[in-house]
């Protein structure tokens, strides 16, 4: 192997240059990292703010069962009139955000074993490991587990989205982590979900504060997003850096 090879007094020169360089990415790079850790907490941060104890005392509280039920039967996810619905799972939400990732169909999930039917507008809620925050509302008709509750709001007592969010804020997480402990698999059971009393504002402002939510929420992801790209941006720059330096341009 034939190498270009500068003089001692270059080598010396190129290396500490490129010590420098390469610490000052470091840096920024843990820089952004922790802009971006930040960033991802935002989302609960806006939860607490809008479900804060000093708010929601002033709200009056309803029974979980009063205000909304579980209809959803179960099916057969074989047949052609459900095997082309959405699958959802607990995989298939992302932890605190109310999103849908990677949704296929029951019949490309390879789904053989009886699935619940939810209906668009449906809060579906992951019992197992409540801890892990896992809420989204129903785009569509579809089919999930037994692991989820598909939830179904009274609409002239509870707006789906402001339930949704509700579910995720820290007082309900609380709740349902504590009674969700009972048992060997952390899971929330029914009786324990509907035994729970929420506070409810009026309709009106449950309709306002989940789209001030859900605006916050969506700046946030925008801002993680960024941060993302600058993190890959930097990861690929000391590679650059080694090009440069031995294309003889440093």
């Amino acid at each position: 192997l034939t190498i270009a090879l500068p003089g001692i007094l270059d080598q010396r020169r190129i290396a500490e240059r490129l010590r420098e360089q390469l610490a000052a990415v470091e840096d920024a790079r843990a820089a952004v990292q922790a802009q971006l850790d930040a960033a991802q907490e935002l989302p609960l941060a806006h939860l607490r703010s809008v479900f804060a104890p000093a708010t929601t005392a002033q709200w009056p509280r309803k029974n979980l069962s009063d205000l909304c039920e579980i209809v959803a039967r179960q099916v057969d996810p074989r047949l052609p009139e459900y095997s082309r619905l959405p699958h959802i799972s607990a995989e298939n939400i992302e932890t605190g955000l109310c999103r849908l990732l990677n949704v296929r169909t029951a019949a490309e999930d390879g789904m053989i074993s009886g699935k619940y039917l939810f209906q668009q507008g449906d809060v579906l809620y992951s019992k197992l490991r409540p801890y892990l925050r896992k809420v989204t509302i129903a785009e569509s008709r579809g089919l999930c587990s037994a692991d989820m509750y598909p939830i179904r709001v009274n609409p002239a007592l509870l707006d789906a989205r402001f339930t949704a969010w509700m579910l995720l804020g820290e007082e309900f997480t609380k709740y349902a982590v504590g009674e969700s402990q009972r048992s060997r698999m952390p899971k929330l059971n029914r009786e324990q979900l509907f035994g729970w009393d929420a506070p409810v504002p009026q309709l009106s402002e449950q309709r306002r504060l989940a789209a001030q939510i859900e605006l916050e929420v969506a700046g946030s992801r925008q801002l993680v997003i960024h941060l993302r790209d600058r993190i890959a941006a930097l990861d690929h720059l000391p590679a650059a850096l080694l090009r440069e330096a031995f294309a003889g341009r440093l």
